[in-house]
């Protein structure tokens, strides 16, 4: 997993797969409900995967405009100064078998351009 400019390194087991998984991290936040979304109505194939550090993030919730869950899996994390945060995302990829992740907030990114060299094996499109 590399985070930061985009890296395409994706398993050719992965690239059979006509269904996508994409991790979006922060769902609670507006940018990631607008990203979920979009996603959700361009590609109603790929599945959703969101979590965030609140158990009652609003994405969790939400619905589209065609009444189906805004995402289709969702997960508490840890925060992402916490010490476990790096391992634990490690583990949601690799049992998700997530392609894509889109990485929100901004303090997520900041922290993930710093643990850049240990996630870069993770194989995901960030």
């Amino acid at each position: 997993m590399y985070f930061g400019t985009m890296n395409l390194i994706i398993k050719n087991d992965r690239k059979l797969r006509k269904m996508k998984t994409v991790l979006i991290t922060g769902i609670g936040g507006l940018t990631p409900r607008s990203i979920a979304a979009n996603i959700k109505e361009n590609h109603p194939d790929y599945r959703l995967v969101g979590c965030d550090v609140y158990k009652k993030a609003v994405g969790f919730f939400m619905k589209t405009k065609t009444g189906s869950n805004l995402i289709d899996k969702y997960y508490v994390a840890p925060g992402c100064d916490e010490t476990s945060y790096f391992s634990w995302m490690e583990s949601l990829v690799k049992k998700e078998q997530i392609d894509y992740a889109f990485v929100q907030p901004e303090w997520g990114q900041i922290k993930y351009s710093y643990n850049r060299p240990s996630l870069e094996n993770l194989e995901v499109v960030a």
